[in-house]
């Protein structure tokens, strides 16, 4: 389990994103959004990485950022 564990916190620590391509989406006023069913963990890194998305979630199963 601990290797599991040690996989996935790798796993986590390894996400990116390329903000000059945020940036550029913005700039021509496309916006964006992530939509995902990924784990809790994933939603902390992406909150830190992705700081003026609105993390509020949505009514539905999955959560949806804009």
């Amino acid at each position: 389990m601990i290797e599991i564990e040690s996989a996935f916190q790798r796993e986590i620590e390894s996400i990116d994103v390329f903000q000059d391509a945020v940036a550029l989406l913005r700039e021509h006023d496309i916006a964006v959004a992530l939509c995902s069913s990924l784990a809790s963990p994933y939603e902390v890194v992406m909150k830190v990485l992705l700081p003026e998305l609105d993390f509020a979630r949505t009514g539905v199963k999955h959560g949806c950022y804009v």
